[in-house]
């Protein structure tokens, strides 16, 4: 795609340069969904937005407007923070998320699972959107966060790995699998209010 875009932008007039205008829409179409299939959805969108916002017209526009309107699946996996499993426990994405005293609050659509005995827990149709992960605990939902203290969001076609923390009282979690196995995840906190 990088040569299609030279082409285009050094020589726009020129043969070669109608012709990779042709071709772009295309590949970026083609650019995205392989970004989807290796749950990279930030390649993916930004290919997939060019194509909206420079071809708005095109076939391939209606194809990914298609694409984006289609759910997704969303699996991840939760585990202790010691990277025992947490099996039977509830885990719902949350959407509408916003910070209020002691937490966070979210509001439907909810899509909630299960985790099965190696605590692997599967969406099967999200629509695309920021959702928060969050778990069931006690009385309530504890929202997954980042090392950051920021709300785990999650986007459909992504798979995810959470931390629960183990110890006494409310668990925290943290986010998505460390780039390196055994690399440390920080632990965090944080109540999830309905609304």
């Amino acid at each position: 795609m990088t040569a299609l875009d030279d082409l285009i932008s050094t020589t726009p007039t020129s043969a070669d340069g109608v012709r990779a205008l042709a071709l772009l829409p295309d590949a970026l179409l083609a650019a995205g969904r392989e970004a989807l299939g290796r749950h990279d959805e930030t390649t993916a969108l930004r290919d997939l937005d060019r194509v909206l916002v420079r071809f708005p017209a095109s076939t391939q526009a209606a194809a990914v407007q298609a694409l984006l309107a289609a759910p997704q699946p969303v699996q991840g996996t939760l585990v202790r923070h010691d990277g025992g499993a947490v099996g039977g426990a509830l885990v719902r994405l949350g959407s509408h998320y916003r910070p209020v005293y002691g937490g966070y609050e979210t509001q439907a659509p909810y899509y909630v699972a299960q985790t099965d005995g190696h605590g692997d827990f599967s969406f099967a149709a999200v629509p695309l959107g920021d959702y928060v992960l969050e778990v069931e605990q006690g009385d309530g939902w504890t929202t997954i966060l980042t090392p950051d203290g920021k709300p785990r969001s999650t986007s459909p076609s992504w798979s995810c790995r959470a931390s629960l923390a183990s110890h006494p009282g409310p668990c925290g979690a943290c986010g998505r699998l460390p780039a390196r196995p055994g690399a440390g995840m920080g632990l965090r906190e944080r109540r999830t209010r309905q609304r």
